[in-house]
């Protein structure tokens, strides 16, 4: 009796003093420690010290004693590596560095060409989106700053949202990106660590049509998405988002690409019918997944103005200090102002009054004013479906963000 007593003894110490390790690991073991096995995640001998933001325990564990004053949503994501990887190619993770080069302004490093390594940049800030919310000329005038090497860049790449799955690759897109600005640090070496590139791709915060070709039928959507992509590149880019009210957003985009064959009837039969198709899908597959879909009538994109679904997606992987979020309303009625907190946001030179009254006075890029004059205006039936459709959205952006202009009212 006395063995088995103090075996009973001997195991309930045991018992106790793991639990009391246990319970100093999570509690008082230094943070840092934590954080840096966080630096990188390896999968098939490829080093991806950007992918550390795939959620695990550990990482809540920080995140719970950090006690973020904000919602930290990136405990939802729930992107791992092996799904991660069937978004990277061609070349994507064999091409990224394990650190980007000192002296830059921008995140620069060398990539192998041939039988050779040349320098190239990504782009220090992305415009994401929305389309049709003023994208076109916020580029335009982001441009005019002396920082800003956009020389001969395309503003819409595309890259991040389709031709990523499309086989362009990787070391296309860095060409198209920064090899003219590469030019200039080569002439003038001073320019390194003040010049950045950009990237003004309005379909990269929700366009992944083709989720399905990937991850199968899911009900709750696509288990990574582009901002899982971007961020294992590019863990600290600066993401500009740039909103308007969806139902006139909505109309603006059919009044852009059909301004010679529409008509408000036309575009209010298009509306029913999506309508109708979300519905549908709502009845299969949850909120997320359908704001995913391909629309059917690609000149009515319904789920587009799904905005609280894409915004909630890219603060699943990147920290809300990364988004700068603003409405189309705030940058027409004051675009002085919201220009110079951009350049802050940037960490871009400030620039004179003068300028930023001279650069802001430059007449709107790609207004679709004359375009609806053609169309005609929205019918007043088909604008209270369209608000009734998206009250409920609005809404839930509203909370996401915390502000009720973004209601729209």
């Amino acid at each position: 009796m006395a063995i088995k007593s103090d075996m009973y003894v001997g195991f309930a110490s045991a018992l106790i003093f793991s639990g009391m390790m246990t319970f100093w690991y999570m509690y008082f073991q230094p943070t840092s420690s934590r954080v840096s096995s966080l630096r990188s995640v390896s999968n098939k001998g490829i080093t991806l010290r950007t992918a550390a933001r795939i959620r695990n325990s550990t990482i809540q564990q920080v995140t719970w004693i950090e006690k973020p004053t904000t919602p930290d949503f990136r405990l939802e994501n729930k992107c791992t590596p092996k799904d991660l990887f069937k978004l990277g190619k061609p070349g994507f993770f064999e091409n990224l560095p394990n650190e980007f080069l000192p002296g830059y302004k921008g995140p620069c490093f060398m990539i192998k060409k041939g039988d050779r390594e040349v320098l190239r940049c990504l782009p220090h800030f992305y415009v994401i989106g929305v389309t049709k919310c003023g994208t076109t000329e916020m580029w335009a005038k982001l441009r005019l700053h002396p920082q800003v090497s956009v020389s001969g860049v395309v503003k819409e790449s595309d890259w991040w949202s389709c031709k990523r799955t499309r086989s362009v690759p990787f070391s296309t897109y860095l060409d198209s990106r920064s090899a003219n600005m590469v030019e200039r640090f080569q002439q003038n070496d001073s320019l390194r660590n003040w010049l950045v590139t950009a990237d003004g791709s309005p379909t990269t915060i929700y366009e992944f049509d083709n989720w399905r070709r990937f991850y199968g039928n899911n009900y709750d959507g696509p288990k990574c998405t582009a901002a899982d992509v971007l961020f294992a590149a590019h863990p600290t880019a600066k993401l500009i988002v740039t909103i308007r009210d969806p139902v006139s957003r909505l109309y603006s985009h059919y009044c852009h690409f059909y301004n010679n064959k529409g008509s408000p009837q036309q575009f209010h039969e298009g509306v029913l019918a999506e309508i109708k198709i979300y519905k549908t899908c709502r009845t299969k597959l949850s909120a997320r997944a359908c704001s995913y879909a391909r629309n059917d009538r690609e000149f009515v994109p319904l789920h587009i103005g799904l905005y609280h679904v894409f915004i909630r997606d890219w603060l699943k992987v990147f920290p809300r200090e990364q988004l700068h979020i603003h409405r189309l309303d705030s940058w027409k009625e004051n675009c002085t102002k919201v220009y110079s907190e951009i350049l802050k946001f940037l960490e871009l030179d400030s620039l004179p009054v003068e300028t930023l009254r001279n650069i802001c006075s430059h007449e709107i890029a790609n207004s679709g004013a004359r375009r609806k004059e053609k169309v005609g205006p929205m019918m007043n039936e088909t604008r209270q479906l369209l608000l009734d459709f998206y009250a409920e959205p609005n809404k839930e952006l509203s909370k996401l963000l915390g502000d009720d202009r973004y209601m729209w009212k």
